[in-house]
Order: C-alpha cells, then sequence, then structure tokens
C-alpha cells in the first residue's frame, strides 16, 4: 500500500509478530528520496509505507456503520443521519454512490466501485459526512 492512497485518519491493517491489527493512520511522512513512513494513533514508530494494507471492505463492516435497506432489489445500506448516501453491495464487490432525494426509489447521481475501508471513508469525506468508522 501506498502512503500516497491515504489520508491522516484512515484506517489500516497490521501485521505484527502473525497478530492483526486495526490502526488508525495519524502522520504521513515524506523522506524526499521516494521513502515515505506512516504512523498511527497504536504507535509512536514511524513504519514504510509498504508495512500497512489496506482492510478489505465486507458486509459486516457495512451492517455495523449503516442501516439495511430491505426494500430495494440490491443491497443497501442507509447512513443513519444522511438518507441521500448510499452503499449498495453488488455481485462484484460493493458500489458507493449519492441518492437524489426527490425519489422513492434509490436513482444514483453516479457511483464507483470500493474494495477498502479507507476508500469509503474517502468517500464519505468527499460527500461532506463526518462519520466515524466502526470495524
Amino acid at each position: 500500500m501506498k502512503a500516497t492512497e491515504l489520508m491522516i485518519g484512515d484506517y489500516v491493517q497490521f501485521f505484527e509478530e502473525r497478530n492483526l491489527r486495526y490502526e488508525k493512520v495519524t502522520t504521513i511522512t515524506d523522506e524526499g528520496n521516494g521513502q515515505r513512513f506512516v504512523q498511527t494513533a497504536e504507535s509512536d514508530v514511524y513504519y514504510r509505507e509498504e508495512v500497512y494494507m489496506p482492510i478489505p471492505l465486507t458486509a459486516e463492516i457495512l451492517e455495523k456503520n449503516f442501516d439495511f435497506e430491505p426494500d430495494c432489489d440490491k443491497k443497501i445500506y442507509k447512513n443513519k443521519s444522511y438518507c441521500s448516501f448510499l452503499v449498495a453491495q453488488e455481485k462484484q464487490g460493493f458500489a458507493i454512490g449519492r441518492m437524489n432525494d426527490s425519489y422513492d426509489t434509490p436513482q444514483f447521481n453516479g457511483w464507483f466501485s470500493i474494495e477498502y475501508v479507507h476508500e469509503l471513508q474517502h468517500a464519505l469525506k468527499l460527500c461532506g459526512i463526518d462519520k466515524q468508522i466502526v470495524l
């Protein structure tokens, strides 16, 4: 994983002595010679960007963070406080979009595929939604 894909506050995976941990990025540094280092809230050490891995987005993570909308032909998770933001589970994975509020059924104004938790975090920020993801 490249540090250029990350923002402060993103969640990443970190393997330490065969243990998998989720950590939150607090600092990203660039040494100027192409080497980037990432620090997390759980550590006072800067590790090379390659040490961290993205967290795959799963239905379980979505269910912890969004309400499920059962009346649709796709599995759609609505944000509890922002009805215009949707994450849909499809055969290929997940897609994210904003719902047009003038329709009773979801009409998407455009959407894109997401595979990882940090991509979901970026999409929420782009939509102006301040939401802490629960893992």
